[in-house]
């Protein structure tokens, strides 16, 4: 697969799409994009990047299509649909970049598969702000020969390729566990600090203590610290698409026979807020149900 042409299909141009795009043309790769929203498609032109007019398109432009997409029904559809990827001509290697769960990624693998289109399961980890610095993690789980195809592709927006495995869908479950533990320490987190801010304690007090010790986390040292105590609630990852993740967690952990006590829990908790708010809430905002309950405000006095 190593002589697989030179020009990079990227479906989905959302915010971590744009930021994959962004890395990938500075780096010199030539990009062809496709969205369904039309503001994402005039901004990764505004990059650099060719438009698509659909996914087949892209199909038929491409060997390499990286996509990009927030729900395992897009991603099915725009894979294998009947204007999907899978109606093109070049593409040879379909990258699902998309955090859709094990059984998504295995219906696509196997239609695809029937015309001779190999899929590697690369979902990502590292959020926004990990794809604009190029520090991504890809987690990668598919036949190796595709993985070393695609490690000088990502390492515009990736520090780093972890292979899961070879059967695709064994990335998936990674992600899903990664994103669940997110989420789950982040609201932990949360509650701590909302006790510790009643004893008394000022809130970025607390949060130096528990970022220079064992609870030092992701969730407490981006997502509270630079994102919360200052109020800005821009992680770059919506609510419900991390209430979407746990969700798919806990139903391909029930599909599996694992026990979901404390994700369940979680599930409810994201649930409970994305009800609360705005379509565009950021994830980070699950922290203002938290506060609601608590009749109190995180943030620098």
């Amino acid at each position: 697969m190593s002589a697989l042409g030179s020009s990079i299909g990227l479906l989905g141009v959302g915010n971590m799409g744009q930021a994959m795009a962004r890395r990938l043309i500075g780096a010199g790769r030539q990009v062809v994009a496709y969205d369904v929203d039309p503001m994402a498609r005039e901004q990764a032109a505004a990059l650099g990047a060719a438009i698509a007019s659909s996914p087949a398109e892209l199909g038929n432009r491409c060997q390499i299509v990286l996509a990009s997409l927030p729900y395992p029904d897009a991603a099915i559809e725009a894979a294998t649909g009947r204007d999907g990827v899978i109606e093109g001509t070049a593409i040879k290697l379909y990258i699902e970049h998309s955090t859709i769960g094990p059984s998504a990624v295995g219906m696509i693998m196997d239609r695809l598969a029937a015309r001779g289109i190999a899929l590697l399961d690369a979902p990502v980890t590292g959020a926004v702000v990990g794809a604009d610095q190029g520090a991504l993690t890809v987690l990668a789980a598919g036949p190796a020969d595709a993985v070393e195809t695609v490690r000088p592709i990502v390492q515009a927006y990736a520090k780093e390729v972890v292979t899961i495995g070879q059967r695709p869908g064994q990335a998936q479950v990674v992600k899903l566990a990664n994103n669940l533990i997110v989420g789950a320490t982040m609201v932990a987190t949360t509650e701590a600090l909302l006790f510790a801010i009643k004893a008394g304690l000022a809130p970025q007090t607390v949060l130096q203590a528990i970022n220079a010790g064992s609870a030092s986390s992701f969730a407490s040292r981006h997502l509270l610290t630079e994102q919360v105590l200052p109020r800005r609630f821009d992680s770059g990852f919506t609510l419900r698409l991390m209430a979407k993740d746990i969700a798919l967690c806990c139903s391909e952990a029930n599909n599996a026979g694992a026990e979901m006590t404390l994700g369940a829990l979680v599930n409810q908790t994201y649930d409970t807020a994305v009800a609360d708010t705005p379509q565009d809430a950021d994830m980070t905002e699950v922290v203002k149900r938290l506060e609601r309950a608590a009749r109190l405000e995180i943030a620098v006095p």
